[in-house]
């Protein structure tokens, strides 16, 4: 990534200043999942909470958790594993073969 390239993790605010990731709230966590073409259900069951905690960080102005912003951030940064957290892969491999990395 270079310094001109924003994800929705880190982006430029309406003055041009970074947007950290402490201070997301729900429109960030809405560009998040949309960006996956995510559900809100199958958000919340990726990231192990419910889909009405979804709702309610997404339609209020409150902070989300650090660690949830944290497991945003990995899977932006390795998608493949989205079927691997929505159970539709088995997590354990066949035998001679490897998970991707």
């Amino acid at each position: 990534m270079t310094d001109g390239d924003v994800s929705c993790l880190e982006r430029r605010s309406v003055d041009g200043a970074r947007k950290r990731m402490d201070e997301w709230i729900g429109a960030d966590l809405v560009e998040w999942r949309e960006g996956l073409e995510l559900t809100q259900e199958q958000a919340a069951d990726i990231l192990g909470i419910t889909s009405r905690t979804i709702w309610n960080w997404e339609n209020r102005e409150e902070p989300i958790k650090t660690c949830v912003m944290l497991a945003c951030r990995y899977i932006t940064e390795h998608p493949y594993i989205v079927p691997y957290l929505q159970r539709k892969v088995p997590l354990t491999p066949k035998p001679g073969r490897r998970l991707p990395p």
